[in-house]
């Protein structure tokens, strides 16, 4: 039972690296956060973040 127990604890933690996105691929988690685009700094110096898809979003539909 112990060695049951720990071939199934093996399988399943490579798992958690991954997740599937919007697309229904798997991806790895580590790619997850690293799809910001960082905008001109705002008049208080701040950034401002935006998500690659929004950006894409929004430059498609100035073509419209």
């Amino acid at each position: 039972m112990k060695w049951l127990r720990i071939i199934i604890i093996l399988i399943f933690i490579p798992l958690l690296a991954f997740y599937k996105d919007t697309n229904g691929e798997w991806q790895l988690q580590r790619n997850r956060n690293n799809i910001s685009v960082y905008s001109r700094p705002l008049d208080n110096g701040e950034k401002m973040e935006m998500k690659a898809e929004t950006i894409v979003e929004s430059s498609l539909s100035c073509l419209v």
